[in-house]
């Protein structure tokens, strides 16, 4: 049923009112792409479930997609100029919000939803990084302290000395 319907309205619409398939001057491109532009870019405000206009099977998105295709194809008779698939979709989104793209736009706070988490996790895992090495030194440093408090209370050795003494002497050379 819903492909027998687009059939008839794409059929009527090729052979009214100069076709679909009429290139316009402000979008170069013939007008079945424009369409489908746009029939993929709208959400169908059915309410049933989030679907684009192209893809949902109930009765309000065939009326979107023949209001769709009445504005991009222009009416002499009701005096509507063509539209460019740019202009529509700006139409639908004035009329009824963002809410009506099936995907949001990437600018401005969309583009902050979509880009934070990316942001949080990449600044939440750096600061991970960092504060385990800290505490990896800072256990270093205790076990250095630790030996330090250790040395301090054995008694030097004459073995000791002796690697002392080398190791001073490598270090004057």
């Amino acid at each position: 049923m819903r492909n027998s319907r687009m059939l008839l309205l794409m059929l009527a619409l090729l052979l009214g009112g100069g076709g679909l398939l009429r290139a316009q001057a402000t979008d170069s491109r013939p007008l079945v792409e424009q369409h489908r532009e746009v029939i993929e870019t709208i959400r169908c405000d059915c309410g049933c479930h989030p679907q684009s206009v192209e893809s949902c099977d109930c009765g309000r998105a065939a009326q979107m997609r023949e209001e769709i295709a009445i504005l991009i194809e222009g009416d002499p008779n009701k005096g509507l100029a063509p539209m460019t698939a740019a202009a529509v979709i700006q139409k639908f989104i004035d009329e009824q919000g963002e809410q009506i793209l099936i995907s949001p736009r990437q600018s401005g706070f969309n583009l902050v939803a979509w880009l934070g988490p990316i942001v949080a996790l990449v600044l939440g895992l750096t600061g991970t990084v960092l504060l385990a090495r800290r505490w990896t030194r800072r256990g270093e440093l205790h076990a250095a302290e630790l030996a330090l408090e250790t040395a301090d209370n054995a008694p030097i050795t004459d073995a000791d000395r002796e690697r002392l003494a080398k190791q001073l002497a490598e270090w004057d050379r």
